[in-house]
């Protein structure tokens, strides 16, 4: 690789930038280097470099400095790491490698500085059409009343938009429904998102719900009985009003069903994933299926299989409420777990053809992103993407 002869001064901003050591004037010198494309090619090396560390790895770095560099990439400005990690071990990374691919990606300047000799072979290509077609996920869902007549509820302004005995339900804003009014209603009402939507929900009895893409939630207008239960398929957040009197419970695929008097919890049961999650974030809830049953303290998650249900602690449990606050987040995932959520957010469809490497990711992207720069940041793992229509097909 052709050294430019400013690259030394060029490394050395990016060191000083992430070390939170730069000046303004150093800062805006690294700026303007990155704005001149100057470094393109060396910047490509390093990073396509880091997916092959495995072979040349430089001795392991300390857990101050591990701490450091983690720290110095989670909160850089735009939120957004691709830090691989596989099982075993911690970031295999080259430091330096690492921290350009962090810095570069954090001033969103990672795809124009990609060598543009080798765009043209890229799987992925005509960035702008594809952004056009293919828009990240917006508010949107429909209501199913309980005689099965629907209403798609962006069709509507704000106010009630009909009653269900003598419970008004009301469109409180552009991402919110609500129930008030008196109980007494046997209705079931079933809220649904599809692929590429999102929407919050208030019940009667004030617990607050945030439905995730493609997810439908089954509910009663009004709780009248000893409990209230509500039936999930998809993934929601739950903040539950409290009323130890009447539990809430979760009904999920499989006989899985989470119970609660008031808490903060997200459920996670598409019929595509592995297995139902539950994560508690405030309070405490019990997770059962059939005979089992386990109970979860803040921090833990559930996850319910076909024969136990196991608990593990979460090192952040507020990533399993990533999409809740505006990312796509991930940890440890394969490119499947990857596709299977982007499938859903950016309603697409995904193929696979031939042999997909071996490839784990940690890291974190804005929702309203678009697909093209997600797929391009996977692409650094030597995995390829091409685009037909509204389908992603991902080969090795």
């Amino acid at each position: 690789m052709l050294m430019h002869p400013g690259s030394s001064r060029f490394f050395e901003l990016i060191d000083k930038y992430l070390h939170h050591s730069a000046s303004e004037e150093e800062t805006a010198e690294l700026f303007l280097l990155l704005q001149s494309h100057v470094h393109d090619e060396e910047l490509e090396q390093h990073i396509e470099q880091s997916w092959d560390a495995e072979k040349k790895e430089l001795p392991a770095l300390s857990e101050h400095r591990k701490a450091q560099l983690l720290s110095t990439i989670f909160n850089a400005p735009y939120p957004l790491e691709n830090i691989r990690k596989r099982p075993g071990a911690f970031y295999r990374y080259r430091w330096l490698a690492a921290a350009c691919l962090a810095l570069l990606i954090a001033l969103g300047f990672l795809w124009p500085l990609l060598n543009t000799k080798k765009q043209e072979s890229r799987a992925v290509a005509t960035t702008n059409t594809i952004d056009a077609a293919i828009r990240p996920g917006t508010t949107q869902a429909s209501l199913t009343l309980d005689d099965g007549s629907t209403i798609i509820l962006n069709d509507h302004p704000q106010g009630e938009l009909t009653k269900q005995g003598s419970t008004s339900v009301i469109k409180q804003d552009s991402s919110t429904l609500g129930y008030q009014g008196a109980t007494g209603s046997d209705a079931y009402n079933t809220l649904r998102t599809p692929r590429g939507g999102q929407y919050n929900l208030v019940l009667n009895d004030g617990s607050h719900v945030w439905l995730n893409a493609a997810t439908a939630l089954r509910f009663p207008v009004s709780f009248n009985g000893n409990d209230r239960t509500v039936e999930l398929d998809g993934e929601a957040y739950f903040e539950v009003a409290h009323n130890s009197q009447k539990p809430f419970y979760v009904k999920m695929r499989d006989g899985a069903k989470v119970e609660v008097t008031g808490t903060h919890f997200n459920v996670m049961a598409y019929n595509d994933e592995p297995a139902p999650e539950a994560t508690l974030l405030e309070g405490s809830i019990n997770i059962s299926k059939g005979n089992l049953i386990r109970k979860l303290q803040p921090g833990q998650q559930a996850i319910v299989n076909s024969g136990n249900i196991s608990v593990i602690n979460k090192t952040d449990p507020e990533e399993s409420i990533a999409w809740k606050n505006g990312f796509i987040s991930f940890r440890d995932a394969d490119i499947k777990t990857i596709m299977r959520e982007a499938s859903r957010w950016y309603d697409v469809d995904v193929e696979y053809r031939g042999e997909i490497p071996s490839r784990f990711f940690t890291g974190s992207l804005l929702r309203s992103a678009s697909l093209t720069d997600l797929l391009h940041i996977l692409e650094l793992s030597k995995i390829k993407f091409k685009i037909e229509g509204r389908t992603i097909i991902v080969s090795g």
